[in-house]
């Protein structure tokens, strides 16, 4: 089998005098007239070659523009992911505070209660609750 041919997967190529009998139409003949078919001037070969450019330019532009505006897209969401986080963080900051001042005064709490508890004759013992002396 030649090569090209069914059995290695490719189309069979037809000859020129075997293309004569199908230019009547249908896929295969509009297949081998492409194949065949030459521009008829110069002036046609680079009128299709500056239509071809411009359209592969025009796809290009709009492929760009569409980049861009994606582009545009992640860098708005970036900047309010960011804002978003510095507001988290200060809400964070805030928070251990309120934390901090919580613990504090709870300790303030602890020492006032076990300085009543000791004046009274209570031993205190932090890991047990507080026992009378007898």
């Amino acid at each position: 089998m030649k090569e090209g041919g069914y059995a290695e997967g490719g189309m069979k190529m037809r000859t020129r005098s075997e293309t004569e009998g199908v230019r009547a139409g249908g896929v295969d003949s509009q297949m081998s007239m492409r194949k065949y078919y030459r521009p008829k001037s110069e002036a046609d070969r680079k009128r299709r070659d500056h239509e071809r450019m411009l359209k592969n330019r025009e796809l290009a532009n709009i492929a760009n523009a569409r980049k861009k505006k994606r582009i545009e897209e992640i860098q708005e969401a970036n900047r309010s992911l960011k804002e978003e986080s510095r507001l988290l963080d200060e809400t964070n900051q805030r928070l251990e505070e309120q934390i901090k001042l919580a613990y504090q005064k709870l300790e303030q709490a602890k020492a006032r209660r076990h300085s009543r508890i000791a004046t009274r004759g209570f031993t205190v013992d932090p890991f047990k609750t507080a026992h009378r002396i007898q």
